[in-house]
């Protein structure tokens, strides 16, 4: 492998717990080569969520949802940073081409989608018995920034929140209409898809307990097009509370939200990865999706699931009819969430 590089490009990956969880590599793409310019490229979520993080110099927005345009203003940017290293952590044909179009000499990625001709240097995703290998995504990329001779001896995400954020969330908080006790953080949507959502009622019981029980002002936190879900929660769940919906809350206020809970009680995504690199404690209800592509050491939370015959089955909606509809996280009941919460406020950590 040529190197030490003067001019690193890396593609970010698209899912918000993806980015997070790749900022322990990113990390130690920079301490590696504290010398070189590192160019970023991502979506704009990608920007707002790692634009305070010291480890690269530039940022290349690549608007997907711009088809053609996006992709060649993303290269056009790209060949005038002039990388000699691109390195692709997404695992699409569409992120290694961009590569290629990069002009870098050295283009790293894994082999998926019958791309390698796009790359210099990759590895296949491991399997085990003939079916790809869930492994935390942040060792999944150690393995292959490891082809560019960079260690990666800390595998815990960390992100930084910026001070403007911080004091828009102190406001926001300030204004709260509820108790003075703490925050609990409540994050009942999914971009990903319902089939990973636990039910808004559900959320909005565990949300009421804690309120009587521990005075504590409860937040709700939703996503662009998950503004239905917030509205069953609000509608479920009387009384003091802030709700926002859709894009009422930028990212970068969400992560100092999320610095400011007792704890966060979320569905399997993206701001439960914010909570693990801000060390708050996590409640976790997780459905479909295998938990070893998030099995950190670093959280400071629980997972709540059950083993189900049809799980994990990774799907966006549930196929399944009749009694074993969703049930992979309809078996998870109140009470054993609601008192995970309770420990994780009195203790600051929810397993003890």
């Amino acid at each position: 492998m040529p190197g030490p590089f003067a001019r690193v490009w890396i593609r970010l990956p698209n899912w918000v717990g993806d980015i997070v969880m790749a900022t322990p590599v990113l990390r130690a793409v920079r301490q590696a080569w504290p010398g070189a310019r590192i160019a970023w490229c991502g979506r704009p979520v990608a920007q707002a969520i790692l634009g305070p993080t010291p480890w690269h110099d530039a940022f290349i927005v690549h608007r997907q949802r711009s088809g053609f345009s996006g992709f060649m203003g993303a290269v056009r940017a790209a060949r005038a940073f002039a990388p000699d290293c691109a390195l692709v952590l997404p695992h699409s044909f569409g992120t290694a081409l961009l590569a290629r179009a990069t002009g870098a000499a050295t283009r790293v990625g894994y082999l998926t989608e019958q791309r390698g001709f796009l790359l210099t240097h990759g590895i296949p995703r491991p399997t085990e018995h003939d079916r790809t290998l869930p492994e935390y995504m942040a060792d999944h990329w150690a393995k292959l920034v490891a082809l560019l001779d960079v260690d990666v001896p800390d595998r815990a995400p960390s992100l930084v929140v910026a001070d403007a954020a911080r004091a828009r969330a102190t406001a926001l908080l300030d204004t709260h209409p509820g108790p003075p006790g703490p925050v609990v953080l409540v994050n009942p949507g999914a971009s990903y898809g319902p089939s990973k959502m636990w039910m808004a009622e559900r959320f909005a019981a565990v949300a009421a307990r804690v309120r009587e029980s521990h005075a504590a002002r409860i937040v709700v936190t939703t996503g662009p097009g998950e503004e239905a879900v917030a509205d069953a929660l609000d509608a479920a769940l009387p009384g003091a509370k802030l709700v926002f919906r859709g894009t009422e809350l930028p990212l970068d206020v969400c992560l100092a939200l999320t610095e400011r809970a007792g704890v966060l009680l979320t569905n399997d995504t993206g701001p439960r990865h914010f909570a693990v690199a801000l060390g708050v404690p996590t409640v976790v209800l997780m459905g479909p999706t295998d938990p070893r592509y998030t099995a950190t050491p670093a959280e400071r939370g629980v997972v709540l699931r059950r083993d189900v015959p049809c799980g994990p089955c990774h799907e966006t909606v549930c196929p399944l009819t009749g009694p074993d509809h969703h049930q992979c996280l309809r078996l998870i009941e109140v009470d054993e969430v609601a008192a995970a919460v309770a420990r994780a406020l009195e203790t600051g950590d929810p397993r003890r």
